[in-house]
C-alpha cells in the first residue's frame, strides 16, 4: 500500500549531542614482557678432593642432558646425566694410576743364628719392600750380620779342624788333619756372604714371592645417574658455572666418587708378626673430562 507525502512550510529544531575528541590514553602505548623471578640454588654443592685415585678419562658431557623448560614435571633449569661403569679391563679405556707408595720398608723374613758353643751371633734375613703409585710391590732380600770366628777347645788326645757346616762342607765334613803329623786348626770364620751363599735358593724364593707383585688385579669405577631435577647437585653445579647447555665440565675438569676404596698394604713377617707397608688410605673413583 503506497503513502502519500506532501511537504508544506515548516522546519524542525533538533538539538545534537557534540562528541569530544577520541581519548590518547591509549594512543601508542607499549607493554613489555616482565619477569618474575628468584634466584634458584647454585651454591649447594660439594667440590670433591683426593690424594690417592684411579682416574679414566671420557667424555661426561656426552652422557648430560639440559632440560631448559619441562612444564610437564615442572623440573626445568635442570640438568641430568647416564650412569658411568668402567672396569679395569674394558677395551681402549684411558686411566690412570696414583695409589699410596711406600719406600724401603724392612720385614723380617728369618735369622739364623751361628755358635761355637761359648759366643754367637744373629744373621738377620730381611726382604726390604717397595710399593709403587702404579700398586706394583718389589723388594730385596739379604741377609745381614757380622762375622763370628768360631774356637775349638784344645784336645790333645785328638786332631782336630774346626769347620761350619755350609757350602762345602753342608752335607760332608771336612777330613780331619793327620792323626800323626796334622797340624789342629782350632779357629774357622763364618760369615754373612757364606751364609747367603748357602742359602741362596731360600733367599730367592723369599723374594720371588713378593717382588714385582702386582697389588690391584682388578677395580671398577660407578658413578650413580643423576634424575632430571632442578635442586641437584649436578644442577647447582651448572648454574654456579653459567652453563646454559649440557657441555657442563670443560677439558681436564672432574668428577670424584664420594665413597672411596680404603687401600692398605701388610704382610706376616717370618716371626708371625703382621707388618704394614702401607697405611689404611683413601683412594677415589675420578671422571675426567676429555678433550
Amino acid at each position: 500500500m503506497s503513502v502519500n507525502k506532501l511537504e508544506l512550510a515548516g522546519s524542525l529544531s533538533v538539538t545534537q549531542a557534540s562528541l569530544s575528541d577520541m581519548s590518547t590514553a591509549l594512543e601508542n602505548q607499549t607493554i613489555t614482557l616482565q619477569e618474575a623471578d628468584v634466584n634458584r640454588d647454585n651454591t649447594t654443592f660439594t667440590l670433591g678432593s683426593y690424594s690417592a685415585f684411579i682416574k679414566v678419562t671420557t667424555d661426561i658431557n656426552g652422557s648430560i642432558s639440559h632440560h631448559a623448560s619441562d612444564t610437564d614435571s615442572g623440573e626445568d633449569d635442570a640438568w641430568s646425566m647416564a650412569a658411568f661403569s668402567f672396569a679395569h679391563n674394558d677395551t681402549g679405556l684411558s686411566f690412570e694410576l696414583g695409589l699410596p707408595s711406600a719406600s724401603n720398608v724392612a720385614v723380617d723374613a728369618g735369622n739364623i743364628t751361628a755358635s761355637d758353643g761359648s759366643s754367637s751371633q744373629q744373621y738377620n734375613v730381611t726382604c726390604t719392600m717397595s710399593v709403587s703409585d702404579q700398586g706394583v710391590l718389589t723388594c730385596s732380600t739379604a741377609l745381614t750380620g757380622a762375622d763370628l770366628q768360631g774356637a775349638l777347645a784344645e784336645d790333645v788326645n785328638t786332631a782336630q779342624k774346626a769347620y761350619w757346616p755350609i757350602n762345602d762342607y753342608s752335607s760332608t765334613g771336612p777330613s780331619p788333619p793327620d792323626a800323626d803329623t796334622g797340624v789342629d786348626e782350632l779357629t774357622a770364620t763364618i760369615t754373612a756372604s757364606a751364609l747367603s751363599t748357602h742359602y741362596a735358593t731360600e733367599l730367592t724364593d723369599i723374594n720371588d714371592a713378593y717382588n714385582n707383585t702386582n697389588l690391584v688385579t682388578a677395580w671398577s669405577i660407578s658413578v650413580s645417574a643423576v634424575a632430571q631435577s632442578t635442586t641437584s647437585s649436578l644442577s647447582n653445579f651448572a648454574r654456579s658455572l653459567n652453563k646454559t647447555d649440557n657441555n657442563i665440565f670443560s677439558e681436564n675438569d672432574e668428577i670424584v666418587c664420594a665413597t672411596p676404596y680404603s687401600f692398605a698394604v701388610s704382610v706376616q713377617d717370618a716371626s708371625g708378626s703382621s707388618q704394614t707397608i702401607i697405611s689404611a688410605a683413601d683412594v677415589h673413583g675420578v671422571l675426567v673430562q676429555s678433550a
